[in-house]
């Protein structure tokens, strides 16, 4: 179920875009995993999201830009789950109550058409397994963009993780090994495209 709202302001340099959503989630799909470590996924009862997305946009003048969202969403099981010891109202995997990001844009008036980009996001912490012992998310990414285009051809420069941050996306418990899996590492590089 969901209903939201979209306007903007006659001159349109104000966008709002707001959503309330639930879900009714029967025969929910996850990752279990049994006492010798194998792991499976299996349909394990029910679930409810009840979640809120907002999305601004604010355009001071024609060539500056700054968009922010937030996410919130409140992710539980909605029946005990005792082969696994799991209680009803345990959070689901992966599901971070709070995803924020925020993007400035400026574009500028000239014949290369220069362009430069900054944004930012963060992942809240949530648990990565049914019985909330392995953790993830609670990070924050920076990134540049910069590029000019000219005829055919653009030129593009970014840095992505500017600040190197060892976000954790994902954590598993296999075998006895803890795995975490991490965001990207700082990136930076050049690309050049032609459009024929």
């Amino acid at each position: 179920y969901e209903v939201g709202v979209r306007a903007s302001t006659p001159d349109r340099r104000w966008l709002v875009d707001a959503t309330l959503y639930y879900i009714d989630w029967s025969d929910i799909q996850l990752l279990i995993v049994r006492g010798d470590n194998l792991a499976y996924a299996d349909n394990v009862g029910s679930a409810r999201n009840l979640g809120v997305d907002l999305a601004v946009t604010w355009r001071p003048t024609p060539s500056f830009a700054v968009s922010s969202t937030v996410g919130y969403l409140d992710a539980e099981l909605s029946e005990a789950l005792p082969s696994q010891g799991v209680a009803k109202g345990a959070m689901l995997p992966g599901a971070s109550r709070w995803r924020l990001s925020n993007t400035l844009t400026w574009r500028g008036d000239a014949a290369v058409e220069p362009m430069l980009i900054a944004s930012h996001r963060y992942i809240s912490d949530a648990p990565s397994n049914l019985q909330g012992t392995l953790r993830q998310g609670d990070y924050n990414l920076f990134d540049l963009r910069g590029s000019v285009t000219l005829n055919d051809a653009r030129l593009e420069a970014y840095v992505e993780n500017l600040t190197d941050a060892r976000g954790v996306t994902v954590s598993q418990l296999s075998g006895g090994v803890l795995r975490h899996h991490y965001v990207r590492p700082r990136t930076i590089g050049v690309r050049v495209t032609y459009d024929f």
